[in-house]
């Protein structure tokens, strides 16, 4: 198994109305990225190239088991051991934004469920 934190998102529709999604990346902010559909007006080179990367980490996972990106090869993403193997997808480092041992739940949570009053 192989986990990644996104560091970068598009911003879904969705999310606009979640005060603690503001300036962060929440649930469903991969969807453009990882289908390469990101809207007009919304895009940026970043936005551009991670969604490249994500395009090649998929298709290289389905081909070969494992998401390499072949254009930065010193990008390895190690198969889930521990927390330290989560991969910050869009540079960067993991910013720890579930709470500890998140991870090693049996149920996961979704973002207003965490973080909701």
């Amino acid at each position: 198994m192989y986990v990644g934190e996104f560091q970068q998102g598009a911003s879904y529709p969705d999310n606009a109305e979640i005060a603690y999604c503001a300036g962060k990346v929440c649930h469903q902010d991969d969807i453009f990225l990882t289908f390469n559909t990101i809207p007009a007006g919304s895009e940026t080179t970043a936005t551009k190239a991670l969604s490249k990367e994500i395009g090649s980490r998929w298709g290289t996972f389905s081909a070969k088991g494992v998401p390499r990106y072949y254009a930065n090869m010193k990008s390895v993403w190690a198969p889930y051991r521990t927390e330290a193997d989560v991969f910050a997808l869009g540079g960067g480092s993991i910013k720890r934004t579930c709470p500890p041992g998140f991870w090693g739940q049996s149920a996961a949570l979704f973002d207003w469920q965490m973080y909701s009053a």
